[in-house]
């Protein structure tokens, strides 16, 4: 399914929210490709990879706007989310944001210390997770992380197979005609919190930043203007989207172009290259490892052509002068 836009950045009017962003965009670019699963979805969530149109996803985001009504979830309330790279989690994220909640997104590695942490210092009243291949204890470590704070958070999952005492969290790409999954939910505003992202892990104890829609758009505008991004462009996501890179370098940009977002997780370099060439894809991150790697590798490189990408991004560590030159 490939992009159907004009290229062009431009609103009719300033768009103050993530949540006003993505309703624009499903509203110019309905039928548009606008979020894609990696093709080994399957061996790091279950379940097929999917590809929701903006139109779906709007709705998408709706329907989880129901649900997480129906589960006590208010404006200001805190949602804790621990999802891979899978389109349940960026739908997540937005269904907080038109909510006017605040999404808590913790990276798939954080494990009982830090979880029980985390909860703890947000105020998570909601903890959402799902069942995943590589991690069958993800439950039962969210309830003793929980437990070990003196938190009372409910738990909730995507999937089919989970715990008898997780609710399970139902979504839906269509509007039905009663419309049950169109609840009336407050309008969230510019200086609204809409994310608590954790960092410095690596060296103390994890940090939670808050940090507004008006934030977020901030520094979106910034990298939609300096790398030039429009709705025309195929952008591959290889960062996690629970921080300040997979949130803001790709899913803040992504929804204020309305764009073609495909994640991808974990780094996996043959399937990353599937997708560079399978997906057109027009701009990306790597870090320098990986491009070194893909130098290094000439017989990964033999035969591979990818006439649509124009840009790569890279940080994290000084580019040799030989790897941008290859």
């Amino acid at each position: 399914m490939g992009n159907q836009a004009s290229g062009s950045t431009s609103r009719t009017r300033p768009l103050n929210t993530i949540d006003q962003c993505v309703r624009a965009a499903a509203a110019s670019l309905p039928t548009q490709l606008a979020l894609a699963d990696a093709p080994n979805r399957e061996q790091i969530f279950g379940g097929d990879a999917e590809r929701l149109s903006w139109s779906e996803v709007d709705q998408t985001v709706q329907s989880l706007c129901a649900t997480l009504t129906d589960m006590g979830v208010v404006r200001g309330g805190r949602v804790a989310v621990q999802l891979p790279n899978v389109v349940e989690l960026p739908l997540t994220i937005l269904a907080c944001a038109r909510l006017g909640a605040v999404a808590v997104p913790f990276p798939i590695q954080h494990r009982r210390h830090e979880l029980s942490h985390g909860l703890a210092t947000s105020g998570a009243e909601l903890m959402i997770s799902g069942a995943r291949p590589d991690r069958v204890d993800v439950f039962e470590t969210i309830q003793e992380a929980a437990a070990s704070c003196g938190s009372d958070v409910r738990i909730a999952g995507f999937g089919a197979d989970l715990p008898d005492d997780v609710t399970r969290l139902e979504r839906s790409s269509t509007i039905d005609e009663a419309g049950t999954a169109n609840p009336t939910v407050p309008s969230a505003v510019a200086d609204d919190v809409t994310t608590i992202c954790w960092t410095s892990g690596t060296t103390g104890t994890p940090k939670g930043v808050p940090r507004t829609n008006a934030m977020w758009l901030a520094s979106g505008d910034f990298q939609v203007s300096q790398l030039g991004l429009t709705a025309d462009d195929n952008i591959l996501c290889p960062f996690p989207v629970v921080n300040m890179a997979g949130i803001g370098g790709m899913l803040v940009p992504w929804a204020m172009v309305g764009a073609s977002l495909f994640l991808h997780q974990p780094l996996d370099l043959p399937v990353f290259l599937e997708q560079l060439a399978g997906e057109a894809i027009s701009y990306t991150v790597a870090p320098p490892a990986l491009l070194n790697m893909l130098l290094s590798n000439e017989q990964m490189l033999e035969g591979l052509e990818l006439p649509a990408l124009r840009m790569i991004s890279s940080g994290s560590a000084p580019l040799d002068p030989w790897m941008v030159e290859g």
